[in-house]
């Protein structure tokens, strides 16, 4: 059995237990079932089960219901001009980072952005906002936190991992952001 098979078997293992599944136990499974070794392709993988899994209930939700954190790590730390309160940074849309294309994408998609310094923020946004569905952006370990904290709410999310981490200037394909933040709506529900 290939590597594609074995993580199509995980996939199907998870899907049929919901949500529920801990982005640890898709981790350790897809490292098992795969014998992959190396930690940057078991947590990248195990992402992308947890968003197959989730894919079709964050479709479900409407783009208004929808909020995607993005790390404030994606800015230009030394010339960055954005506002910081309580809800994050405000972007000034400098052009001089990602973050302004990424923010553009959000309001053309009708979707609430937020750029954050990490998990405690999300969650107090969340409290005063309440969306329906999350998609972050994020290094793996703040996606596995979000992952998990989202789970216990049945709050279903999309993640995209940074493609360079670290916690000043990092990177994340756009491409790939973008794809997450235009998901269509299918037969969304909610208000």
């Amino acid at each position: 059995m290939g590597v594609r098979e074995s993580i199509q078997g995980v996939i199907a293992r998870f899907a049929s237990l919901g949500l529920s599944a801990s982005v640890t136990d898709v981790a350790r499974a897809v490292a098992e079932e795969t014998k992959i070794v190396d930690e940057k392709w078991v947590n990248f993988t195990a992402v992308t089960v947890i968003n197959s899994l989730h894919k079709e209930a964050v479709m479900r939700v409407r783009k208004k219901d929808r909020a995607v954190f993005l790390p404030h790590c994606l800015r230009n730390a030394e010339e960055c001009k954005a506002k910081i309160d309580e809800e994050g940074y405000h972007c000034a849309r400098c052009g001089k980072c990602s973050l302004a294309r990424l923010v553009e994408e959000c309001e053309k998609n009708g979707v609430k952005w937020f750029i954050v310094g990490g998990g405690s923020a999300i969650f107090e946004i969340m409290k005063k906002h309440g969306p329906k569905a999350v998609i972050g952006v994020s290094c793996f370990p703040e996606a596995k936190l979000a992952i998990e904290r989202l789970s216990e709410f049945k709050i279903p999310l999309q993640s995209v991992l940074l493609s360079k981490a670290g916690c000043v200037d990092t990177r994340v394909d756009l491409e790939e952001a973008f794809e997450k933040i235009r998901l269509p709506e299918a037969g969304a529900g909610g208000e």
